[in-house]
């Protein structure tokens, strides 16, 4: 067991920032202009594209008491027009997220419901294939790197930010309606859905020129 192993997963003051290469390339490449229409983008965000922050501590202390989500549960709804979902709970049922996917489309959404009455939905349905492809790989390095899952329009439409480490992921969902919210998910739940997501993401991406919606 490294000494990583053994720091206690409430301690989010120890997660480490992005690796040095990272910072470099992005430092090093260009980013595409700004829009002159286009909402600025948050604090944390400009921060970390700067170098500055590590967006998963900064997050961590905003959320730091996430719901520890350690059950999953997987159903299909409706014949014709078939919907799939993944229920995420606490043990409790307190807490609960939900992922829906819509499998023509490969639209997805994620739902955050707090004690079976208050639900935020998130809507992703702009991705393009590469921008999953490339979420699902960065979340299953388990090193603490910084994820995004959103579209072109990155913070200008819903978009999910995850962290993965050896013993768990922090999910954290955003809406440009000034809506957010995290969970924490164990080592297992976690991968049971980066698995069950990539059986309706699959693709090919050797003949996919769509550019994707990385965050340099």
């Amino acid at each position: 067991m490294t000494q990583d192993d053994k720091r206690p997963l409430s301690d989010d003051r120890t997660i480490p920032t992005r690796s040095a290469g990272r910072e470099r390339l992005f430092l090093e490449t260009p980013v595409d202009p700004i829009p002159p229409d286009a909402k600025p983008s948050p604090w944390f965000l400009e921060s970390y594209f700067r170098a500055e922050a590590d967006v998963n501590r900064e997050l961590a202390l905003r959320f730091p008491s996430m719901p520890v989500m350690s059950t999953i549960h997987f159903r299909t709804v409706g014949e014709k027009l078939k919907s799939h979902l993944a229920t995420i709970s606490t043990q409790d049922g307190a807490a609960s997220m939900i992922t829906e996917i819509d499998p023509p489309s490969k639209a997805v959404c994620f739902t955050y419901v707090l004690n079976s009455m208050l639900a935020y939905r998130f809507t992703l349905d702009k991705l393009n294939d590469k921008d999953r492809v490339q979420w699902l790989q960065e979340m299953r390095t388990e090193r603490g790197e910084t994820a995004f899952l959103w579209d072109q329009a990155r913070w200008d439409h819903d978009y999910l930010i995850g962290v993965s480490f050896k013993h768990y992921t922090n999910l954290f969902a955003f809406s440009p309606l000034h809506v957010e919210a995290g969970v924490r998910l164990t080592s297992d739940v976690s991968h049971k859905l980066l698995n069950w997501l990539e059986g309706f993401w699959k693709v090919d991406l050797q003949n996919d020129s769509t550019p994707s919606a990385l965050p340099w």
